[in-house]
């Protein structure tokens, strides 16, 4: 008990003298005092509760109940074997995947930040993963896997907090599914690719306002505002009637109290520090570079924003950046959070 009490004290000692600020130092201190559960989305949390090693059938029920397929079942897992990807794009992002009973390729992303970028990089994802379902394997030989037989791939995706062209969506829908290509001529056809966007934010909003359309599966509801905000109490009281949900709960309240956790945790902390005084140095760079040439910002310095806006059919935002400076580092921060300007 006494090694016990000496690790929390050290742990707050540790969190109090950091560097972090004082919002960054009172959710971590809030957690190692117990008032507060860490979030589920955290890296941590989410490799924890929803592994398919540790938790197979948690990670199946989730993924099932999202892509409204029971046929889901985790056969193995396949941390291993995910296509590697430029590490700044990775920075905030959880990645649990499985290889499936039916050799399908699953992957649950869970993401701590808005990425505006997600089409786009998801469709070069998906892709590269749809390319390994499509390789010969040992033991296969090259006529045993051809365009009929090919599995494919799932991947649904967690957004603690939404992008900006999800919010602007008119929809009252919360999960988007992306299952079928349609041609502008009507024609629909089923992709092996399926992917599915999940706005954790926009859930537990209707959750909690009783907004929801009232066909939805309210347990799958229910677990979704969880994941955005488990220490809500309305969120915390719906979850206790349901007994998976209540396990749930009970197990992320018993491991956000473990001393190595906490510490993980604090780690990521000092990680998101880290980035976020990148990005800041990023953007005064990028100022301190537009001033000496006379212009609102270097424009060599933002060539690849531009392309990127560009290719979201953003050139409304590009053309007012050119004028309003205030609208410009709001731009770059956004951006950045795919990759910081060197």
């Amino acid at each position: 008990m006494r090694t016990s009490e000496n690790n929390h004290a050290s742990l707050r000692n540790m969190i109090i003298k950091s560097a972090l600020d004082k919002t960054q130092k009172k959710y971590l201190l809030d957690i190692v005092d117990g008032t507060r559960i860490a979030p589920l989305t955290s890296d941590t949390m989410a490799k924890h509760l929803y592994s398919p090693d540790l938790n197979p059938k948690r990670f199946d029920n989730l993924m099932a109940r999202i892509m409204k397929d029971p046929t889901i079942k985790s056969r193995q897992s396949a941390a291993n074997e995910l296509p590697v990807e430029h590490e700044n794009a990775k920075r905030t992002i959880t990645d649990l995947s499985s290889w499936l009973s039916d050799n399908r390729f699953a992957t649950l992303e869970v993401q701590a930040i808005a990425q505006e970028f997600s089409f786009n990089r998801f469709d070069i994802y998906t892709s590269r993963i749809l390319l390994l379902q499509y390789s010969v394997n040992e033991g296969q030989k090259k006529g045993e896997v051809n365009y009929e037989n090919v599995n494919g791939v799932i991947l649904v995706v967690l957004m603690r907090d939404s992008p900006a062209f999800l919010k602007k969506s008119e929809t009252k829908r919360y999960i988007h599914r992306f299952t079928h290509a349609v041609s502008d001529s009507g024609v629909k056809i089923p992709m092996l690719r399926k992917i599915a966007f999940v706005q954790l934010d926009k859930a537990l909003e209707q959750f909690l306002n009783n907004t929801y359309n009232k066909d939805e599966d309210l347990f799958l509801l229910s677990e979704l505002a969880m994941l955005a905000d488990v220490n809500n109490e309305s969120v915390k009281e719906a979850v206790m009637k349901q007994n998976s949900l209540k396990e749930l709960y009970c197990d992320a309240e018993k491991f956000s109290q473990n001393i190595d956790v906490q510490l993980m945790l604090l780690a990521e902390e000092f990680a998101e520090y880290d980035r976020q005084n990148a990005l800041n140095k990023a953007t005064e760079k990028g100022i301190e570079i537009g001033e000496k040439r006379g212009i609102n910002i270097g424009i060599d310095q933002i060539n690849d924003l531009y392309s990127w806006l560009y290719s979201n059919g953003r050139e409304e935002d590009v053309k007012k950046a050119l004028t309003d400076p205030a609208f410009m580092k709001e731009l770059l921060k956004e951006y950045n959070n795919f990759t910081p300007i060197n």
